[in-house]
C-alpha cells in the first residue's frame, strides 16, 4: 500500500509541475489518442508530443523512486 501512495504522490507532483501543453498531452493520451492525433489536435509536431511524454515518464520514474 505504501508503494501506491508514493506513486500517487509522485504522479500528482509531476502533473502539478507540468505545463498546460503537457497536461493536455497527458489528457489526450489517457483518452486513448495516439501521438499523431494528439499532435494534430494541439497543433504541435508528433516529435514534440513524443518528447514531452518521454520527459514526463522520466520525471515520474525519478519521483516514484524517492
Amino acid at each position: 500500500m505504501l508503494c501506491n501512495i508514493n506513486a500517487s504522490e509522485a504522479l500528482s507532483a509531476i502533473i502539478n509541475a507540468a505545463t498546460d501543453r503537457q497536461r493536455s498531452i497527458v489528457e489526450c493520451r489517457l483518452s486513448g489518442k495516439g501521438q499523431r492525433e494528439i499532435a494534430a489536435e494541439i497543433g504541435i509536431s508528433q516529435s514534440r508530443v513524443s518528447h514531452d511524454l518521454t520527459g514526463l515518464k522520466e520525471r515520474y520514474t525519478v519521483e516514484a523512486a524517492r
